[in-house]
This record gives structure tokens, sequence and C-alpha cells, in this order.
């Protein structure tokens, strides 16, 4: 499964396809994939993920996007 953050809020979920915009607390979601395999919990063959300037972690088979992040730029994601 695909998982994608909100670069407004920085809400992440899990969808095979892109989510609703609406329900942010910042208007309407703008929402970019960041791992096209992969969960917001931990998951068989996937590895955890922390971005250096947001905090969000995320599971991933291999490195994330940098696309989207919520506290500006791209993501700087180490693994953990």
């Amino acid at each position: 499964m695909a998982v994608y953050i909100c670069s407004k809020c920085g809400t992440l979920v899990e969808s095979n396809s892109i989510p609703s915009g609406a329900g942010c607390s910042q208007g309407s979601h703008l929402w970019y994939k960041v791992c096209s395999n992969g969960s917001i919990t931990p998951k068989a063959g996937t590895r955890p993920y922390q971005c250096r300037k947001c905090g969000k972690v995320i599971y991933c088979s291999s490195i994330p996007s940098g696309a989207g992040c919520p506290a500006g730029g791209s993501h700087l994601w180490y693994p953990l």
C-alpha cells in the first residue's frame, strides 16, 4: 500500500489511490506520495524512516520520496 502525507497538516495515510482533500485543518489536504510500498505501522519487509525536519516516521521497502514535507521544502529521511 502507498503512504501519503499532507504537506499542509502533516497527516499520514495509507491508500491505494490519492486520498480525498476534505478534512484538513489548513483548508484542503495537499497529498504527496512518499512511499509506494509501505505503511504507517511496522510491517514485514519494511524499514522505519524518520524525517529530520518534521519528525514523521514511516515504514517503507525503499527510501521514501522527499516531496511534501510539512516543515517546508523536502523531507530529510534517515533510517532508524
